[in-house]
């Protein structure tokens, strides 16, 4: 796999969505990483139709990390939105054939193929989530019924390697890796779920793996409005420990529903 490294392309726009939601754009083609924008209470039903239909109105392609509450709750109605197609594990896909999805519309990816969404090409390349893992397991048939959060299980957790013209992204949907996947290589941009890190997390990624900027993820609140999402973990924090490991990357802090500046 070749992973290509370049920053002259000034078209791609990226936005920030909360948690580890994220919207690429590129004359008008969108792909969306983990949308999850209801954001919910503990107590409620996990999606939240009005919500998701405020925030998201476009989308052709969408890919899932894995399948937490957090990252695949909303994808049924964005479907019903947008009509874009869904990648994603085999749990992924169970659940959203559990929720009603067209399957038509239902992908499972395999690891290290490229996949080519319009402008994009999206690689899913095997990880971890971290540890502990909040309802992990995983469907291998159609579950009953997904509504509360506890009833999403993680069901196998990926990286996924967006390029785009010349510009590359790793994004990481939890605070943890697989090594040998990674040593070695480099992108432009890493995307990466802080929450719940280890204190040598951030210091052995970078000891194996090169990026110029890092756009921190998976910071913020559960269950807050994404126009007021607050702080749950310190991006100062973290941004002050990128410093003492290398301070030649350039951390890009995002705000929910911005776009993020990329060079």
């Amino acid at each position: 796999m070749v992973w290509r490294i370049g920053l002259d392309n000034n078209e791609v726009k990226l936005k920030y969505l909360g948690i580890n939601g994220f919207e690429f754009s590129v004359g008008g083609n969108i792909l969306l990483i983990d949308p999850y924008v209801s954001r919910t209470r503990a107590d409620e039903p996990c999606s939240h139709q009005q919500t998701v239909r405020r925030h998201i109105h476009q989308a052709d392609t969408i890919f899932l990390t894995h399948s937490h509450w957090d990252h695949l709750a909303d994808i049924p109605e964005i479907v019903e939105i947008t009509g874009a197609a869904v990648y994603g594990s085999l749990t992924s896909c169970n659940s959203l054939k559990s929720c009603s999805v067209p399957e038509d519309r239902i992908n499972q990816f395999i690891s290290y193929i490229p996949y080519s969404c319009g402008p994009f090409v999206v690689t899913p390349i095997p990880s971890l989530h971290k540890l502990p893992c909040l309802y992990p397991g995983e469907y291998d048939d159609i579950p009953e019924r997904l509504l509360m959060r506890h009833e999403f299980l993680e069901g196998g957790t990926w990286a996924f390697l967006v390029e785009v013209e010349s510009t590359s992204f790793l994004i990481l949907g939890s605070a943890n890796y697989i090594a040998s996947e990674l040593d070695g290589k480099k992108t432009d941009y890493l995307i990466v779920s802080i929450s719940g890190r280890t204190p040598e997390f951030m210091t052995d990624l970078h000891s194996i793996f090169s990026f110029q900027y890092c756009i921190p993820s998976h910071f913020d609140f559960f269950d807050t409005p994404l126009e007021n999402a607050g702080i749950r973990v310190s991006v100062d924090e973290f941004t002050e420990e990128m410093r003492a490991i290398d301070p030649e990357i350039v951390i890009l802090k995002p705000t929910p529903l911005s776009f993020i500046p990329i060079k």
